[in-house]
């Protein structure tokens, strides 16, 4: 998973010093951390959406 960050996930679940080392500079990013500090998980996601006509 790269978090959309441009960072790799560790190997097991993040701890606060993982957290702590993702970049806070965004309203993205800071939202990004505070999800994963109140214990709920990010899911990545692939695919296509038909364009309905």
């Amino acid at each position: 998973m790269r978090l959309g960050l441009h960072l790799p996930g560790p190997p097991g679940p993040f701890t606060e010093q993982d957290l702590a080392a993702v970049p806070q500079d965004t309203t993205l990013q800071r939202a990004f951390v505070e999800h994963l500090r109140a214990g709920r998980h990010w899911h990545g996601r692939t695919g296509m959406l038909k364009a309905w006509s």
